[in-house]
Parts: structure tokens; sequence; C-alpha cells
């Protein structure tokens, strides 16, 4: 008995000690723009597909309590952003299956993006009509949609709304003043006595920041669309990001005590192709919608015959089609998978043949077809006879009696025409990627092991963003006149970006801000930032991690990637 008394006790401190009193449990996808079939392109672990959704929701729904199920939106088929974007009538059909999916699976609201508004007006309120499930929407003035919904859990409520975009107004439709509308959604809210606000925004991550920081009154924000670099939290407030054509479900425990959100707990599931499928809802997906979504079979063409409802999939006998591949066999981190993968996905029945770039047969080709990086995928004239190639033709570059993939297509990790720079890496970083320190951290570590230099290059996403470019002219301004403090300004600044007071860390640091401010300001200082960013331009770098080596090898880099970087040295 004494024993019974002694382990309550310890369960009642550690619930006293953890504070929390409440738990939600979300699962949320967006921007699945009615993805139905596995991703054909991924690796068994990323296997997505509408079934595998619904299995897998229906089983977890069983297993946790206090139990959203949300959609943020972009959930129409036909958007240009929809990778399986077809004719009108088909998109529609996608569309139509997924919401009957969505209400099998138990969903409770889903947010209202441009996106919906792909295939018409009409279209939309439709299906608003028809939905069981409801289009959240606070700013919009349509008839169907609703502004908020409440789900009341044991000891708490939950209040649920969404927010669209002004775009929408090209359709003539009434878009209110995101300010507005939300301060009267949350006032209604509250008069409901609410405890915990979500809201489905399909706003920039920009704009969402702007509103988080001004209602504080909103605890979970989940966005419409993915963002590597995105803020996990703004103040008080966590943003959730979902994942493209829902290959992954999104999970997230709350853990609510005193007025707040005390823990969020993320976490990916993956769909993976040894997930089950429900039947209910695979009995509702047609066979295929195109010749992609047909499974594949060893040395035969799938296609896709009557796409749509009443769709089978063929299976035919094809002639197989060399590509030669042009790399560097010596370099283990320079792959071709991705490139390969794609083209396979085409094409279907591609044999690869690999030249290394110093052979023989490989310095004719790169001669005769003035091939200027690496990787090179080269197609005969053979290509134009296969029936995708109309469809696929504008990633061909056309030279004599050979096809060459565009390197915006197949990437680039070497350049045959630089001039070997020995010992040298050139890192690109946006000034704004929460990633930046870590990035530059990470680099320099190993640069100086290796015994490397080091040159640090940043990139402008908006060319006449003024603040950016006098923030890098102060940046190259202390390189010029304190070397020796350079990389001390550089790394507190990076901490801190959006800090204003950027005197303070010269300050600190002995700088004189008037010689500084004079160097930005002048002539010299941007000659000096012209020269900077000459070379992100030549190289058309517009991604935060980009890493040249050697002035030769090109890769991008996550803080994760220290290894590969490594690779890349040796």
């Amino acid at each position: 008995m004494l024993k019974k008394i002694l382990f309550t006790l310890l369960i009642l401190f550690f619930n006293i000690g953890l504070g929390f009193s409440q738990e939600v449990n979300i699962i949320y996808t967006g921007a699945s723009f009615s993805a139905l079939y596995p991703c054909g392109h991924c690796s068994a672990k990323v296997g997505g597909g509408l079934a595998r959704r619904a299995y897998k929701i229906k089983e977890l729904s069983q297993k946790l309590k206090n139990l959203l199920v949300l959609d943020s939106g972009s959930l129409f088929a036909g958007s240009p952003l929809d990778e399986f974007r077809s004719e009108i009538p088909l998109d529609k059909q996608r569309t139509e299956i997924t919401l009957r999916a969505l209400e099998a699976m138990g969903y409770q609201a889903i947010g209202v993006s441009g996106d919906e508004f792909s295939l018409g007006l009409d279209f939309f309120k439709e299906k608003i009509r028809e939905s069981k499930v409801p289009f959240i929407s606070c700013n919009l003035n349509i008839k169907g949609l609703t502004p908020f919904l409440i789900k009341d859990f044991p000891s708490l409520k939950v209040g649920i709304t969404g927010i669209s975009p002004k775009n929408i107004e090209r359709l003539g439709v009434k878009v209110e003043d995101y300010n507005l509308s939300l301060e009267k959604v949350l006032n209604a809210l509250k008069s409901e006595d609410v405890d915990l606000i979500i809201l489905l925004s399909s706003l920039s991550l920009e704009e969402t920041e702007k509103i988080v920081e001004k209602f504080r009154d909103i605890d979970l924000v989940i966005l419409n669309r993915p963002h590597f670099e995105g803020p996990d939290k703004i103040e008080d407030t966590y943003i959730l990001y979902p994942y493209y054509q829902a290959k992954k479900l999104g999970k997230a425990k709350l853990y609510w005590d005193k007025d707040k959100i005390q823990k969020c707990e993320r976490k990916e599931i993956n769909l993976a192709l040894d997930v089950k499928e429900d039947g209910e809802v695979k009995k509702i997906i047609p066979a295929c919608f195109r010749d992609s979504d047909c499974s594949e079979k060893e040395g035969l063409v799938s296609i896709c015959e009557n796409p749509g409802k009443k769709s089978r999939c063929i299976y035919l006998e094809i002639e197989p089609l060399n590509l030669t591949v042009i790399t560097d066999s010596s370099c283990k981190a320079c792959s071709t998978d991705l490139t390969e993968k794609f083209l396979k996905k085409i094409f279907k029945a591609i044999t690869p043949v690999y030249l290394d770039y110093r052979s023989k047969e490989a310095k004719n080709l790169i001669e005769k077809l003035s091939i200027k990086t690496l990787p090179s995928f080269i197609f005969s004239e053979k290509i134009k006879e296969r029936k995708e190639f109309t469809q696929f033709k504008d990633i061909f570059e056309p030279k004599g009696d050979f096809y060459l993939v565009k390197t915006q297509f197949s990437g680039i990790f070497y350049y045959l025409d630089r001039v070997l720079v020995s010992k040298r890496i050139d890192l690109f970083l946006d000034f704004y990627s929460l990633r930046a320190l870590s990035l530059l951290e990470k680099v320099k570590k190993i640069a100086e092991e290796k015994g490397y230099s080091l040159g640090v290059h940043f990139i402008f996403k908006d060319k006449d963003d003024r603040y950016a470019q006098e923030e890098y002219l102060r940046i190259l301004a202390v390189k010029q006149l304190y070397p020796e403090k350079f990389w001390d300004y550089l790394t507190r600044r990076l901490s801190d970006i959006k800090n204003s007071f950027w005197n303070l860390v010269l300050e600190d640091l002995g700088i004189d801000i008037k010689k500084i401010s004079n160097f930005a300001l002048s002539k010299k200082g941007r000659k000096i930032l012209t020269k900077e960013t000459s070379l992100a331009k030549e190289l058309r770098v517009n991604t935060s991690g980009v890493v040249l080596i050697d002035n030769k090898k090109i890769f991008s880099l996550f803080p994760q990637q220290g290894e590969l970087l490594e690779e890349f040295l040796n």
C-alpha cells in the first residue's frame, strides 16, 4: 500500500514539475495540389500517395487524444506549382477525389489560398458547398466559407481561423483587410473563451511574421508552403510548415499551460512504400491520370490509357536508349543520381554509359560539343523518336547530332573552363538566412584544418535591398581597414543580423565608426562591392550555402554536411 502511495505521489510530482496541464495533437498537410499517387522518383522512404496518407491518419486517430487534422491550403490541382497539372477536366477530377478522401480521413478544416481558384471561381464555390470539411478564411467574402471554428477538448477550447492572400481580388472576390478581419475574428474567439488559437496562413512567410508580431493572441501558425529556412517560432508563436505534395505528414504535439504553448514537439511522418494503403480511399483513386502514375516494370514503358476515372495502365516493350554521362569518377561526392532518376522517369528504358572527363573519348566529346561543365548528359538523335520528347524538348540543347541536357536541369559540380586556384574556398551566403552563421563556422573550421584560404561572398536576393547593400559595405570596410577584426565582426553581425545597432558591435571591437561609414560611402567602397558580388553574378549563384572549391568544384552545403565538404577537398 505504501508503494502505491509513493508511486502516485511521484506521478503527481512529475506532472506538477512539468507544468503541462493539457496536450493537443495536430496532424497537418498543405501544398498537396491533390497529388494522388506515390512519388515515382523519390526513395522508398518517401513514397507518399493519398491512400497511404489515409491509412496513417486513421491509424493515428485511434491512438492520439485531443487530435486536430488540418490542411493549410493549396489543396486544389491545376496551379502553376502543381507538378501534375493537366487538362482542366482531369485536374477537377483529382481535386474532387482528394476532397472525398479528406472527408474519409476526418479532416476538420482546410485553409484557402490562391491555388484553390486555379480551376475557376465557380468550381471553388461548388466544392465548398459540397464539402463536409469546412473551408476557413476570415478575410474572403464568399458564401460557404467559415471565418473560424471552435473545437472543444476536455478543459481546453481551440479556435481555428485562416487568412487568404490579397491577389485573389483579381478574380472579382472581395478580400478584406488582413488586420481588420483578424482583429474581428480574434475578438469573437476570445468572447467564446477560446484558449488556444491556430491560424492557417496562405500568406508569404514575411507577411505572416508581421501578423504574428501584431496579433500576439495567435499561438500557432500553419503555413501552406514548405520553407527550408523558416523560423520555428516568432516570440511565443510556433510556426509549422507542410511537406510538398503531402509526401510526408507533419505532426505536432502541443503542451498547453498558463495560457500559452509551453512546448511544441514536431515530427515528420514518412509515408514510405511499406506503409499500408487504406482500402476505402484506394477504391476511389483511378488507375492513373498520366503515364508516370503507373508502376514501373523493368524493360517496359507504361502508358496511361483513358486518363481519369476509366483509366488503366498498359505496358509495352521499348528499345533501350543510351545516355552518355561525362563525370569525374574520382569525386565520390559528385553524384549524377538525381538527374538520372529525373530522365529515367520521363523517358524510361535508358541505359547510362559513364565516361571520366579525362578519358580520350570524353575529351573528344568535350571538344566537339564545347562542353564547359560537369556532369554532362548526352543523348543521340534517337531521343527525338520518343513520344515524350515533344513535351520535354526544352530541357535539351541540340548540338550537331546530339542533344545535351541543359545545365539548369543537369546541375553543375565542376567547371572545365575555369582557371585552377589551388587551396581556395569561396562561400556564398545570404545575410538573412537562419543558417548563415552555422554554415560560415563549419566551412571556416574545415578550411583552417585543411589549409585552405576562405573567401566569403554575400548574395542579394533583392538587388534593390538598400539595407543589405549597406550591411555588406560595412563588412567590406572592416575587412579593408581592420582585417584582424574582420572575422569577429562578421560572426557577431551574423548572429543577430536583424539588429540595426551595428554601431555597438563596432564600438565593442574598438573600431572607428566614422572611418567605416566614410569608406562605405566612398567610390572605392562601391567599387570593391561590385568586385565582391561579381563572382556570384558570373556563376549565377542566388542560393545561400553554395561553395566553390579551387575555382573549379561547386556544390550546395547545409550545416550538417561538413563531411561532404571534406570529401570534395580530399
